[in-house]
């Protein structure tokens, strides 16, 4: 016996005739308004296969056969889902589009409050992200990076707030009152352009090129380098008359300046009394250096005329008999002053010999009235 053997199929159930299988291309029944190869095209490039199929009241491989005998390559799945996904997607209005561009706070403004939602301001299109591996930017912009897209649009968002908060721990509605707060609205920033001294508030000055009010008292230019990679030079010739602080900081500017103004005003007059001073000191040093260059010569002289003078005093019959009695307060010789006896008396006290006696009074007397020590006298009529 074979192991397997071929069954025997009954006479009564032996088909009286056999099923011929025929080629035929799917959705070739459909006896329709079939759209043309040219308009089924036109349709394929903006709506998917289910789209055109429910148009039609078909099955889409209905659909699927008529792109085949039409010679349309079909979509790949990633095709088709970007598609779906364009199909699908936001975007911001024709007639707010001009706001849109200048704002970057336009999604977090009140009667928009747009919190899982950015604008690409580059498509239009509001995504929750536009930077990742599968979001906008890498499937739309051909991979564009935020570095790139930053130097285009400075200062908008990369991420809807929703995002940003929950990555941050924030809470959603406080940032976007922040956002709201740094940046300037559409209209603001043209009124500003329109008049510069507009975008110079109280506590803030504000960037006409992207909007950006700058708080705590900071100056324009480290923004506009950093942001814009402008010089100071550059932003004014595209906005001339800009300003550049708020006018809190020009304030405390002028504060400074005028403190610093008195301050130096007070110091240049200082300066001045100090020089005045200087030049008086100087000039009596001039005129001492002048006096003390032909002093010896004058104290010379001095002491030869005091000789004669002191040489009467102790002429007098009185001081040749007893010379202390020039010692006595109640001797008063006539003729003679106070600083020639005193004078008298220093020449005895020194005891300097009698043939000396007159010379070193007539040295003492020189001294008292020069105002100079008897020492310099002495050293002067040496050197004659």
């Amino acid at each position: 016996m074979h192991a397997n053997p071929t069954p025997v199929i009954p006479a009564e159930q032996t088909p009286s005739k056999l099923k011929t299988t025929t080629h035929c291309v799917r959705g070739a029944h459909y006896t329709g308004d079939r759209p043309t190869p040219e308009q089924l095209a036109q349709l394929y490039d903006k709506q998917s296969e289910g789209e055109i199929a429910r148009q039609h009241g078909v099955a889409k491989s209905t659909v699927a056969s008529w792109l085949e005998m039409a010679g349309i390559e079909r979509r790949t799945a990633k095709e088709a889902a970007m598609l779906r996904f364009a199909t699908q997607a936001e975007f911001v209005p024709s007639a707010e589009r001009d706001d849109f561009l200048l704002d970057r706070a336009w999604e977090a403004r009140p009667g928009r409050r747009i919190r899982d939602k950015v604008g690409c301001r580059l498509c239009f299109q509001q995504v929750s992200r536009l930077l990742g591996k599968t979001a906008h930017f890498s499937t739309r912009h051909e991979g564009m990076t935020g570095g790139e897209y930053a130097r285009l649009m400075p200062g908008h968002r990369h991420d809807c707030f929703q995002h940003s908060a929950d990555s941050n721990g924030l809470e959603v509605e406080k940032l976007m009152d922040d956002w709201c707060t740094l940046w300037a609205t559409a209209n603001e920033i043209r009124n500003w352009r329109r008049g510069p001294k507009l975008a110079q508030g109280g506590e803030y000055v504000g960037c006409l090129e992207c909007g950006r009010k700058l708080f705590s008292g900071a100056e324009i230019q480290r923004h506009l380098r950093k942001i814009h990679n402008w010089s100071l030079e550059q932003y004014r010739e595209r906005y001339p008359s800009a300003p550049t602080g708020s006018l809190e900081r020009r304030g405390m500017q002028a504060e400074k300046s005028n403190k610093r103004w008195y301050e130096l005003k007070d110091l240049r007059a200082q300066r001045e009394a100090d020089s005045r001073k200087l030049a008086d000191t100087e000039a009596k040093l001039h005129d001492a250096q002048v006096k003390a260059a032909g002093q010896p010569a004058i104290i010379r002289r001095a002491v030869d005329e005091a000789i004669e003078t002191m040489g009467e005093v102790f002429a007098l019959p009185e001081i040749q008999q007893k010379p202390h009695l020039i010692f006595d307060d109640r001797w008063t010789p006539a003729g003679f002053s106070k600083e020639e006896i005193e004078a008298a008396r220093q020449a005895l006290l020194d005891n300097a010999r009698r043939s000396n006696r007159v010379k070193v009074a007539a040295m003492h007397l020189v001294a008292t009235k020069n105002q100079v020590s008897f020492e310099t006298v002495r050293d002067y009529c040496k050197s004659r």
